[in-house]
C-alpha cells in the first residue's frame, strides 16, 4: 500500500492561501503594462501614425457586441460585424491615443462623422482592422494554443 501523507491544518491553509493567490494574479489577467501593444499603421512602406492598445474585459466587448446589434430577439436580428470591429480597435486603444486619433474632432468633421468607432471605420482599412482585430485576440489569448494553455487535453 503507498504511503499517504497527511497535511496539517496549516498546511491545508497554506495551500488554500496560495491557490487564492494564484487565482486572482488569473483573475488579473488585464492588469499591467505588459499587456499593451503598440500598432504602427503603414502603407506602402511608410508609417501613417502609431497608437497603442490594451486588452478589452468581458463587459466592454459584450457592450459593443449589443450596441452592433439591432432588432435583438428577433427573427430579423441582424449584427454588424464592420462596425462591432471598429468599436472593439476604439475601446482597446489606450485614452491618450484615443483623443489624439479617433476623437480628432477636425477629422470629424472634414470625413462627416459623430464618434471614435466611425473614425476607425473610415481611417483603416478592413484589412488593417481584420488585423488589429486578431492583435486584440491575441492580447486576450485566443490564438493561444488550448493543448499548452491547458494540460491533458
Amino acid at each position: 500500500m503507498a504511503d499517504v501523507e497527511r497535511l496539517t491544518d496549516a498546511d491545508l491553509e497554506r495551500i488554500d492561501k496560495n491557490i487564492a493567490d494564484v487565482l486572482l494574479g488569473a483573475a488579473g489577467y488585464l492588469q499591467g503594462n505588459d499587456k499593451k501593444q503598440p500598432i504602427n499603421i503603414k502603407r506602402d512602406g511608410k508609417t501613417l501614425f502609431t497608437f497603442t492598445m490594451e486588452p478589452l474585459d468581458e463587459r466592454t466587448i459584450e457592450k459593443a457586441r449589443k450596441q452592433n446589434t439591432k432588432n435583438k430577439g428577433r427573427r430579423n436580428e441582424e449584427f454588424d460585424g464592420n462596425r462591432y470591429v471598429a468599436q472593439l480597435i476604439y475601446e482597446a486603444t489606450i485614452e491618450e491615443d484615443k483623443q489624439r486619433l479617433w476623437r480628432n474632432r477636425e477629422v470629424w468633421d472634414k470625413l462627416n462623422i459623430t464618434n471614435g468607432a466611425d473614425a476607425v471605420q473610415a481611417i483603416l482599412t478592413p484589412a488593417e482592422r481584420s488585423r488589429l482585430e486578431e492583435a486584440i485576440l491575441d492580447m486576450l489569448g485566443f490564438n493561444e494554443d488550448l493543448s499548452e494553455m491547458i494540460e491533458g487535453l
